[in-house]
């Protein structure tokens, strides 16, 4: 993997787009999703890097849109599963390996824009792709073309359906009273009580 220190060249947004499918309205939205904050961080050194430039945003964006695009394809092209097993396929295409693989083959490492003192440790970045990758998808949404992320991820699916067999095991939460004091604090603002969790008739 090749991590650019400097911009992609206006041909390179070009032949992306052409492996997309798409045109962009907005050329700056999709090198918004090719930049990663370290890039911002070195040229707005002292902590004064303006979030809003790197690709964190639009990856938010494009992981909403995502969900909602393979929920909507699953419903209608898994007409017997139940929700489990819904719910663990849709895991299967919003976790890494999947986006990575997709990322990958459309060229996202090797046009990323990264600052150079970060470059070598973003190489072996689990999520580096899988989150450039929803930046895309997100710059295209910020574009109006919901529609095309529409289209490019229902063909992903198609092309690249995993099965159920290769849906991810639920993640075990190494502390689960923990994870539910939490739960509860986040909703109730304030820690529970002993009583909290009695049963019955108080």
């Amino acid at each position: 993997m090749f991590v650019y220190p400097h911009s992609p060249s206006p041909a390179d947004l070009n032949d992306l787009q052409t492996r997309l499918g798409v045109r962009f309205i907005d050329d700056a939205l999709l090198l918004q999703a090719l930049t990663h904050r370290t890039w911002v961080e070195e040229k707005f050194p002292g902590g004064r890097a303006p979030a809003h430039l790197s690709q964190g945003r639009l990856a938010f964006l494009g992981d909403a849109k995502l969900g909602e695009v393979v929920a909507r394809a699953l419903f209608y092209t898994q007409p017997t599963a139940t929700e489990g097993d819904l719910t663990k396929l849709a895991e299967t295409y919003k976790r890494g390996s999947w986006l990575t693989a997709r990322g990958k083959a459309l060229g996202l490492d090797e046009l990323l824009r990264a600052g150079r003192g970060g470059a070598t440790n973003l190489i072996d970045n689990p999520n580096l792709l899988e989150n450039t990758m929803e930046a895309v998808l997100g710059a295209l949404v910020a574009d109006e073309q919901g529609d095309a992320v529409e289209r490019i991820v229902t063909g992903w699916i198609a092309a690249h359906a995993p099965t159920l067999a290769e849906a991810p095991a639920p993640e075990k939460h190494p502390n689960p009273i923990g994870a539910i004091n939490e739960l509860y604090q986040r909703h109730r603002g304030s820690a529970p009580t002993p009583d909290a969790w009695s049963w019955g008739p108080r």
